[in-house]
């Protein structure tokens, strides 16, 4: 990676690590209280734990695939009758001159 890709790279990652920080910020300054907002160690270790052993990413895969199959199978049928407009009838079309 040249030095223009670090660069952009280190720009992309600067408002992650911001974010992170203010997260850290909030957590120990004691305006929220404590049990109401977890550590991001703590997220990040039970995100990993939850993609690990209880089956997250499989349901990930489960839930992309029914959407994407719904989509495809949504598209492709042409509306052939009136149910495909809810009862209503379809736009006449225009006349031509």
């Amino acid at each position: 990676m040249n030095g223009a890709g670090l660069r952009r790279l280190g720009l992309g990652l600067i408002p992650w690590i911001g974010a992170i920080l203010l997260w850290y910020a909030v957590r120990w300054s004691g305006f929220v209280n404590v049990s109401l907002i977890p550590a991001p160690h703590q997220v990040a270790a039970k995100f990993f734990e939850l993609l690990t052993r209880e089956g997250l990413l499989i349901d990930i895969f489960v839930s992309t695939r029914a959407s994407f199959s719904a989509l495809r199978s949504a598209s492709s049928w042409p509306c052939q009758s009136d149910s495909c407009w809810g009862g209503i009838a379809p736009p006449a079309p225009s006349p031509t001159p």
